[in-house]
């Protein structure tokens, strides 16, 4: 089963109203997802998780695209800082490492976060723009729904919808079978304005989001490039937590 993002857009609007949302990071798979949901209703609720490590230029597009699209724009603020999470639970591990898991900064500045705003806007479903073409695990995890075979109140379950048992809520993910090339012609087609993040340093980050995130493995050669300073900084922690593993737990604290 497959739907034409647009399609699902505006079934999942009628089907929701005003309790469905957008989530919005600033970049440019969920921009054409926001593009495309402000069609439908220009009022839609609009959910930025702010995790206060975003760049300059996807703060700068997010407020351009605010007072421009007159965006009805809710602004998540973190349980903890970044930082502080290092402190207890250590950086973000690469997540295909074995035994890894969603790091516990993205709980804390970015789950939990958009889950109270969720709940304080009255919000049961969400748009995101996620693709099955971003990862090999992103692929696996939106694929199975295609075959699972399951419902909810009479609505067949697939890639591109689910309703997710554990928080009570419909996941809408329009784009999930769209491309990196049908991305960009999107852009071109609706004339959109990118967020200057990924034209910057070569064009090297391909995803915007949460700069100082260690959890997947290209992160040093990008973050020494376009953020020297940050990235010797988590250098150092990097290596006092190696050191720390020798001399047993509740080491590391010490040294931040």
């Amino acid at each position: 089963m497959s739907f034409e993002a647009q399609e699902l857009i505006d079934q999942a609007i009628k089907r929701h109203g005003d309790k469905i949302a957008v989530h919005w990071s600033g970049g440019r798979d969920s921009t054409c997802v926001l593009h495309m949901a402000i069609q439908s209703d220009p009022n839609i609720k609009v959910i930025f998780q702010n995790t206060l490590c975003e760049s300059g230029e996807t703060w700068a597009y997010i407020r351009k695209l605010r007072d421009e699209w007159n965006l009805n724009l809710h602004i998540t603020i973190p349980e903890k800082t970044f930082w502080q999470c290092v402190k207890e639970y250590g950086l973000p591990r690469v997540r295909n490492q074995e035994g890894s898991r969603t790091p516990k900064c993205c709980q804390y500045l970015k789950e939990r976060p958009g889950d109270a705003m969720k709940k304080k806007l009255g919000v049961v479903a969400y748009f995101t723009g996620l693709m099955k073409d971003e990862s090999h695990q992103r692929f696996l995890t939106l694929s199975r729904y295609d075959s699972c075979g399951k419902s909810q109140d009479e609505i067949a379950f697939c890639a591109q919808r689910y309703y997710k048992k554990t928080t009570g809520e419909w996941a809408y993910h329009p784009i999930a079978n769209w491309s990196s090339e049908e991305i960009d012609q999107y852009f071109i087609d609706n004339k959109l304005p990118i967020n200057q993040f990924y034209l910057k340093w070569g064009g090297i980050y391909k995803r915007s989001g949460c700069l100082l995130c260690t959890a997947y493995l290209s992160w040093e050669e990008k973050l020494k490039i376009s953020h020297p300073f940050a990235y010797k900084r988590l250098k150092e922690i990097q290596s006092k937590e190696r050191d720390a593993a020798f001399d047993g737990p509740g080491k590391l604290g010490a040294y931040l």
